[in-house]
C-alpha cells in the first residue's frame, strides 16, 4: 500500500493491538492509501471516526464498489508519520488484519 508516496507496511502499527468485533463500517477504496479501507463513526462523539487500512483484503473483495459491511479483526494504531497529508477532522487511523468480513444486505 502507498501512503504519501511511500510504501506502508502492515507491520507499521504502534502500540497494543485491539480486537474489533462485529463492527459496522463503510468499505471503500481510499486513494490516500492506494487501497481499501473500512471507516465508521465513533459512537458518543459528534465528528470522530476510525479508518482502518485493510492488510488482508479477502479474495473477491478487491473489485467491490463502496458498500456497508460488518467486520472483525485485530487492529493497531497507524503511526502518526504514516497518516495521510489530507485529513478529515476527527479521523483516527488503524491497520487491521481481518478475521471476518460480511456485506450488509
Amino acid at each position: 500500500m502507498a501512503c504519501q508516496d511511500r510504501e506502508l507496511s502492515c507491520a507499521d502499527g504502534e502500540g497494543e493491538g485491539i480486537m474489533v468485533e462485529q463492527q459496522s463500517a463503510r468499505l471503500y477504496r481510499d486513494e490516500r492509501f492506494g487501497g481499501y479501507v473500512l471507516s465508521h463513526h465513533v459512537i458518543g462523539t459528534i465528528d470522530a471516526s476510525r479508518t482502518y487500512v485493510i492488510c488482508n483484503v479477502p479474495e473477491g473483495w478487491s473489485e467491490r464498489k463502496e458498500t456497508t459491511v460488518i467486520f472483525s479483526g485485530m487492529a493497531q494504531r497507524l503511526k502518526e508519520e504514516d497518516s495521510p497529508a489530507v485529513l478529515i477532522v476527527g479521523e483516527d487511523f488503524f491497520l487491521v488484519f481481518l478475521d471476518d468480513l460480511a456485506e450488509v444486505e
